[in-house]
């Protein structure tokens, strides 16, 4: 079985390796949260929009020790939180420590409508209300206070030294996304404080 899934994500008889791992394009898909129940199943976040294909896919990557490691979906279910069963583990201690991590998925094997469906909603769904954004250009820190859809991009509206702004969440703004923190660290143009 679980070399038909192999066979079935890499389109050909081949094994895993690291120079297959390497030529793959990964992109954040999700996040495992916590182990559930006795059998190793995870409670885990993945994106509304990638969901589909990655269950029609049947793997999943996660980031550990600094490589991408495949992880085969043995079974899933979805009762208001979803659930996911991999093969290869069916204890809680093996699920604990695959808690709490992010998930990846291959960027080449998300159709096009999937990926400008996802384009759109980005950042509205990155749940970032409450967070704290911190510039490194400038050195301000401030609160996002809501995140809203203006002409051609998205704008976080954030409350920083008793003012107002709208900054914009450009993927080329963003240095690093620490959920865990509710941090934003950004990198924005100088001046865009001031307009």
């Amino acid at each position: 079985m679980k070399k038909q899934k192999e066979d079935l994500f890499f389109g050909r008889n081949c094994t895993v390796t690291i120079k297959v791992l390497a030529l793959i394009d990964f992109i954040k898909a999700g996040m495992t949260l916590k182990a559930h129940g006795l059998n190793g199943e995870l409670e885990i976040k993945l994106e509304d929009e990638l969901r589909d294909e990655i269950l029609k896919q049947g793997v999943l990557f996660i980031y550990k020790d600094g490589n991408y490691i495949p992880y085969f979906i043995e079974s899933h279910r979805d009762e208001g939180r979803f659930f996911i069963q991999f093969e290869d583990v069916h204890d809680p201690e093996h699920a604990k420590l695959l808690s709490h991590k992010e998930i990846f998925t291959d960027n080449a094997r998300i159709p096009d409508v999937v990926k400008n469906n996802m384009e759109n909603t980005e950042f509205e769904n990155m749940g970032l209300t409450g967070y704290v954004l911190m510039d490194i250009t400038s050195g301000r820190l401030g609160h996002i206070l809501s995140i809203q859809e203006f002409p051609g991009q998205w704008m976080a509206e954030v409350e920083s030294g008793g003012q107002i702004f709208h900054i914009p969440l450009h993927e080329h703004f963003i240095v690093i996304l620490k959920p865990e923190e509710e941090l934003i660290t950004v990198q924005l143009p100088e001046g865009i404080w001031e307009l």
